[in-house]
């Protein structure tokens, strides 16, 4: 897996590319923790070149949002069909710490940035 760091109006965003398994997942949390350590409450994700995902990906996202209790939250960018169904038979999709917009302009409109990309 390949991960960019990027931003999504002033909000950190990790890019990832290829597949999210047990190896990819540890590079993963560690950049989220980075990110939840430094401060920050909301954080996208961009799955949108994921091209697959298992358990071990799935635990360390609801580690995220288990991590942004108290005010923040994950945001998954653009999963495909196969992701999306895995977050939600993990049940991911139900808590409100994580959250799941169909592209960038639709996270983007979240965070009150209304700009197009």
């Amino acid at each position: 897996m390949e991960l960019l760091n990027a931003a999504l109006a002033d909000v950190p965003m990790l890019v990832a590319r290829g597949a999210i398994d047990e190896e990819g997942s540890l590079a993963l949390r560690e950049a989220l923790e980075k990110l939840i350590g430094s401060g920050f409450h909301v954080i996208f994700l961009d799955l949108s070149d994921v091209t697959r995902m298992d358990d071990a990906g799935v635990v360390v996202l609801q580690a995220a949002a288990e991590a942004l209790r108290r005010g923040g939250w994950v945001g998954a960018v653009g999963p495909t069909p196969e992701v999306k169904d895995l977050l939600e038979s993990a049940r991911l999709l139900e808590d409100p710490n994580f959250r799941v917009f169909e592209n960038r302009q639709a996270a983007r409109t979240a965070t009150g940035d209304r700009a197009s990309t």
